[in-house]
């Protein structure tokens, strides 16, 4: 909000509505604690490490250009290790493996897409972020959320789990089908699912930023809330982030197909499993994150309409004593009463519920796909 319009509005109601501008606070210890935290996310998110180290060491230009570049050397080196390693242990292993090489493209995809979503999000909209918070306290919320989000034991603990859980499912696959599977292939599957399983930590964490935030006094603009710059900026970064979830889980149901799922009613149950897991990761990416923004924005609404009708209230024991002068001051209350009143709740549209119910549709109609025996089919050898 603009200057002019901040001495247009009547004194009683100018201060206590406007929440303080950016251009008016000065960095405190906290506002500049939380920048460098916010900063360090380069360096202590596992995606960012595997991916910027080697940017770094060959001296190229940070962006999504060398995130791109970096993310296929992975998935080459992830492939060609695991192709050695079956020619080691068999010899007459075959050239090319399939699921191995999906594995790979899937492992180096999912840090990459950790990577350009971070890039893309964090360091463009740090000032917006830091002055997200109203108060001290919101600040301190915010710097306890991102020293947890970046907690490298959680990280590991949840890429590990996941990665464990994938190589067991594997082996399961393995005995109740006709599907084998080289010791190359466990190991490009156990690195695909411990980068999805990183994607997966941030999917799952990324989206309590709402809730952190939310339950502390947010810096909004009082006449609109839901058209504040960090709550739009907000919206489309977990808008983002559940087209992201939606495409890795696309190409782990993909990967399924090598499972052979029409063999075994186990193995079809598992695959199942893992659908229905990636389902609810999309939709908890998406739903969590904005139920507490729109919940921010009610409260944040209700406390200016609440103020606002403290103003007004007076004005009722006197009508018949008003002047001019307060009739249309009392006429400027009503309006910005009236104005905040209708303003949105939310900031969900269109394009945001469209993107979400493709990430939803894809991965199902894959495993659906992935169910069909092709070759008996279409009659194939």
């Amino acid at each position: 909000m603009n200057r002019r319009t901040k001495a247009s509005l009547p004194t009683e109601v100018r201060e206590p509505l406007l929440a303080k501008a950016i251009d008016d606070r000065s960095p405190s210890d906290l506002e500049n604690n939380l920048k460098t935290l916010i900063r360090s996310t380069k360096d202590r998110l596992i995606a960012n490490i595997l991916i910027n180290t080697p940017i770094r060491l060959f001296h190229l230009k940070d962006g999504v250009a060398s995130a791109l570049l970096v993310t296929l050397l992975w998935a080459i080196s992830i492939y060609l290790i695991a192709a050695a390693l079956n020619k080691v242990v068999n010899t007459s292993a075959g050239v090319f493996t399939p699921l191995a090489a999906l594995a790979s493209i899937i492992a180096a995809a999912s840090l990459g897409v950790v990577k350009i979503l971070h890039d893309e999000i964090l360091p463009p909209n740090l000032d917006n972020l830091v002055a997200w918070p109203y108060d001290e306290s919101g600040l301190a919320a915010l710097h306890n959320w991102f020293e947890s989000l970046l907690s490298m034991k959680k990280q590991l603990l949840t890429s590990c789990l996941l990665a464990v859980f994938a190589v067991v499912t594997l082996n399961i696959v393995e005995r109740n089908t006709s599907a084998k599977f080289e010791i190359g292939t466990y190991l490009s599957v156990f690195s695909a699912m411990f980068s999805v399983g990183h994607g997966l930590y941030c999917a799952v964490k990324i989206p309590t930023l709402a809730k952190a935030a939310t339950k502390q006094r947010m810096n909004l603009y009082w006449l609109d809330p839901a058209n504040t710059p960090i709550l739009k900026i907000a919206s489309s970064a977990f808008a983002k982030l559940s087209i992201a979830d939606g495409a890795i889980a696309t190409l782990c149901i993909v990967a399924l197909y090598w499972f052979r799922p029409w063999e075994s009613l186990l193995v079809a149950t598992i695959s199942a499993f893992w659908l229905v897991a990636g389902l609810v990761a999309v939709t908890y990416s998406f739903v969590y994150p904005y139920h507490y923004i729109t919940r921010g924005i009610k409260d944040d609404k209700r406390r200016q309409m609440s103020h606002l009708q403290s103003i007004i209230a007076p004005f009722r024991s006197r009508l018949d004593q008003l002047n001019e002068h307060d009739y249309k001051k009392l006429d400027e209350l009503l309006k910005l009463y009236d104005r905040i009143a209708t303003a949105k709740d939310s900031t969900l549209d269109i394009p945001a519920l469209s993107r979400f119910f493709t990430s939803l549709v894809v991965p199902t109609l894959s495993f659906v796909i992935g169910l069909i025996d092709w070759k008996k089919l279409l009659n194939l050898p």
